[in-house]
């Protein structure tokens, strides 16, 4: 789990320094803002379906749980 909230934590830090033109630890530019909006398309997307896919998960082990041993 740590990896996951690192990098979500990373990405919406990164993209929010990027939309406000944050200063930059190194020399670089910002990303045009239509890449950073296909960015954060493609991470609503990807996030989305993971998100489904755990809540899937989840549902499989209530009914795992209410289901009698073997």
């Amino acid at each position: 789990m740590y990896a996951l909230d690192y990098f979500l934590e990373k990405f919406v830090a990164w993209t929010g320094y990027q939309i406000t033109n944050a200063p930059q630890l190194a020399p670089a530019q910002p990303a045009p803002m239509h890449r950073i909006e296909m960015d954060i398309d493609r991470a609503i997307d990807v996030v989305g379906a993971r998100l489904r896919e755990i809540e899937s998960l989840k549902n499989m082990l209530f009914k795992r749980r209410d289901m009698p041993a073997d």
